[in-house]
């Protein structure tokens, strides 16, 4: 049985994108040691699936199409950077995704698609982010933490979640792969 590694989410684009990627390049320093995310791969995940068999693709993507195609498009503001994990531990970094009502409903009917394609999903807690860069060391993050200070309160942009999409993801050792499986609009 062929597997693939997948994951839905919303995709970053335009000038978020943009300041996105000037935002890296405001908080890159060599010695923090940080794989920074290519900015054209940039997006919200919504479920992370894991491997799962190849011949399911097709029945989530009408699952998405199902579970979302009711909604309406809106709007996310794009706030602030941090890390996930301790300060003196760090794993990765982040720009903070303004947690909403609708995007919590939308998040809520990619887990009934999930469901509904007879996938196994482990629900984590939701928190909304764009990762922006994995650390390499953790005990070499310091140097990072004056340039994220700045940040803090940044606002970066709005996106219109118009769709979601489930991805494939391939691990390639300049960093993982994505290519879109299925686009599900919203209205």
């Amino acid at each position: 049985m062929q597997k693939t590694r997948a994951f839905i989410a919303i995709p970053v684009e335009g000038e978020v994108r943009a300041a996105l990627t000037e935002l890296q390049a405001r908080l890159k320093n060599p010695a923090a040691n940080i794989r920074w995310m290519n900015p054209d791969a940039l997006h919200l995940t919504l479920a992370f699936l894991g491997d799962i068999p190849a011949e399911k693709t097709p029945a989530l993507g009408a699952a998405l199409d199902e579970n979302v195609s009711h909604l309406k498009s809106f709007p996310l503001r794009i706030q602030g950077v941090g890390v996930f994990g301790r300060r003196d531990k760090p794993g990765v970094v982040w720009a903070g995704v303004a947690e909403t009502p609708d995007l919590l409903t939308l998040r809520e009917r990619v887990a009934r698609a999930v469901a509904a394609a007879n996938i196994p999903f482990a629900a984590r807690r939701f928190r909304p982010h764009l990762t922006l860069g994995r650390f390499k060391t953790p005990a070499r993050a310091t140097p990072i933490f004056p340039a994220m200070e700045k940040e803090n309160d940044a606002v970066y942009g709005e996106i219109r979640v118009e769709a979601v999409e489930l991805f494939k993801s391939e691990l390639k050792p300049a960093g993982a792969e994505h290519t879109s499986l299925h686009r599900a609009a919203l209205v």
